[in-house]
């Protein structure tokens, strides 16, 4: 699926900076954290994706090849860690091109199933609705004590 005008790309040296840009707008408390949660998702132990409209970063996604959930991690179930989109984007299928190309990144390596964790608060409605949306269903663990509650899909079934 492509949206017009929106496209979605790995991060590296040619785009880092717009990625810190977009991170300390929508997601981290200041440049100091934009910078270490990028590093933080760098290979080899994870990847990160914008998706870019223009030369502006309109969204993000994180995966974490290994995931701190032991649940994930026993199972070699990597974690989408973090998905963010700008607030003049949301509900325009930018989302859903960030999990396509997260989801890509993992049957590219060869990992059939890939993890998300989700608030189970109002203001996490749209996440939980893409992600039920997607297949993500929960691991039966219950809600964690964290921000988020574990799920789990396969990354080869269709959304």
């Amino acid at each position: 699926m492509g949206i017009s005008g929106i496209a979605v790309e790995p991060i590296d040296e040619g785009n880092s900076e717009l990625a810190v840009r977009f991170l300390i707008e929508w997601v981290s408390d200041g440049e100091a954290a934009a910078r270490s949660y990028l590093a933080d998702h760098a290979e080899p132990d994870g990847a990160g994706l914008i998706a870019t409209c223009g030369s502006d970063v309109v969204g993000y996604v994180a995966v974490v090849w290994e995931s701190n959930y032991a649940g994930f991690r026993s199972r070699g179930i990597p974690l989408v860690h973090q998905i963010a989109v700008a607030g003049p984007f949301l509900r325009q299928g930018v989302a859903t091109l960030l999990m396509d190309a997260a989801e890509q990144l993992a049957r590219d390596r060869g990992i059939a199933t890939l993890g998300i964790t989700v608030g189970l608060f109002d203001e996490y409605g749209p996440a939980q609705r893409l992600y039920g949306r997607r297949g993500y269903i929960p691991d039966g663990r219950g809600a964690c004590r964290g921000p988020a509650a574990p799920q789990q899909r396969h990354a080869g079934d269709n959304g």
